[in-house]
């Protein structure tokens, strides 16, 4: 063997010395994710378990009144939504080590589809506790309408339903908070489409009640609703779909009320639902 191959050979193994050092300190940061991960897991768990707590307590105390739901609302923020942020950015620090697996790329990518539902939940659950401020003014009920169908275009399109407007002319014209209107709108867009995951049909529209009133109309070709549930709907918590809070529709009927109008709601199992939101009806601004 010459001095050169002696070098080589050394060299090789300097390489594999240094190759295996690599190899166990990756298998090193490896093991320390997925024990991070694990944790991570488990506070996710107790985080659910902690918002399904205060689902159940808003239950068994919503007739305590609105000081209640207004301190319950800020313990939610603080004691959720900070551990939340942690685990999200935990999760997405994961993500971009270059050495990660796919396994452990499947679990941060678990846990941050986790914490997204999570935070929705929280969401729901602290819009429907914080007090309503409205901030009435005249609108055109027709450019509401349009800007509603706007935004729900892309996700009808994605199911295969068929959006339909039944606009009112510019004279139709409410008088109400337009933002917490928008809100309860959507809401109830969002349950319609929801009912029709093969595709169907969803007609928005308006009309005149009377000089007072103004109705929008919202009607859906889905399965319908259960006669068995429909004296549950709009109450806080009730929902038949699997991981809701059941808070849409409650959020909407008290936006609603609120403005001294009314949700009503007509249904037939397996032909479809109709909304029906009153409001109170403005003045057309002269031109």
């Amino acid at each position: 063997m010459t001095l050169s191959d002696t070098r080589s050979l050394a060299q090789l193994h300097q390489e594999v010395a240094q190759l295996t050092r690599e190899r166990a300190a990756l298998l090193q940061t490896v093991s320390e994710r997925e024990r991070e991960t694990a944790a991570l897991k488990e506070h996710l768990r107790r985080l659910e378990k902690n918002v399904t707590g205060v689902k159940n307590e808003l239950e068994r105390q919503q007739s305590d009144g609105n000081e209640f739901i207004h301190e319950l609302a800020l313990n939610i923020a603080h004691q959720v939504r900070n551990p939340l942020g942690i685990i999200q950015a935990s999760a997405e620090a994961s993500l971009q080590n270059k050495w990660i697996s796919k396994k452990e790329t499947a679990r941060q990518r678990a846990v941050l589809a986790s914490v997204a539902s999570l935070a929705k939940r929280l969401e729901e659950i602290m819009d429907f506790c914080r007090p309503l401020h409205l901030n009435r003014e005249s609108w055109p009920v027709k450019r509401l309408l349009k800007e509603m169908s706007l935004l729900i275009t892309g996700h009808c399109r994605a199911r295969g339903i068929e959006l339909i407007e039944n606009l009112p002319d510019e004279g139709l014209v409410a008088s109400a908070d337009r933002k917490h209107v928008k809100i309860a709108l959507l809401n109830i867009l969002f349950n319609a489409i929801e009912a029709m995951p093969g595709g169907g049909r969803l007609a928005i529209g308006a009309a005149p009640r009377s000089s007072e009133l103004a109705a929008v109309i919202i009607r859906d070709t889905g399965a319908g609703i259960r006669p068995e549930h429909r004296p549950m709907l709009g109450h806080p918590f009730f929902t038949t779909k699997p991981g809701g809070v059941g808070l849409g529709l409650a959020i909407a009927k008290r936006i609603i009320r609120a403005h001294q109008g009314e949700l009503r709601i007509e249904s037939i199992q397996g032909q479809g639902t109709a909304v029906e939101l009153t409001l109170p009806a403005g003045v057309a601004e002269k031109t």
